[in-house]
């Protein structure tokens, strides 16, 4: 079992010439714990920043996110800032996060 408790987000920015997937995999949601600690979303992912996020795939799978906390535009556990991507969210449980939006 492992289990991360962070102060900070865990946030990936992605640079505007990037054009290519990203795969974020935790051993399973009953073993990989990512923790906010009320203190923040658990994990952030931004392509925004991309020229295109047009060819992009996220996935993200096997973790369970737990305490996040988000504002009124982001989620608390998790926060996919994406334009045009593919988003996949699979075998992910949320628990005790709090948001105005998103998960």
């Amino acid at each position: 079992e492992f289990n991360v408790s962070v102060a900070e987000a865990a946030v990936y920015i992605g640079d505007a010439a990037e054009d290519n997937d990203l795969t974020i995999t935790g051993a399973g949601s009953s073993l990989t714990t990512l923790n906010a600690s009320s203190a923040n979303q658990g994990l952030v992912i931004d392509t925004n920043t991309q020229t295109s996020d047009a060819n992009t795939l996220i996935t993200v799978s096997g973790f369970t996110i737990i305490n996040g906390v988000g504002t009124a535009i982001v989620g608390g556990g998790l926060s996919i800032e994406a334009t045009e991507a593919d988003v996949v969210v699979q075998e992910t449980a949320f628990t005790g996060n709090v948001s105005d939006s998103g998960a």
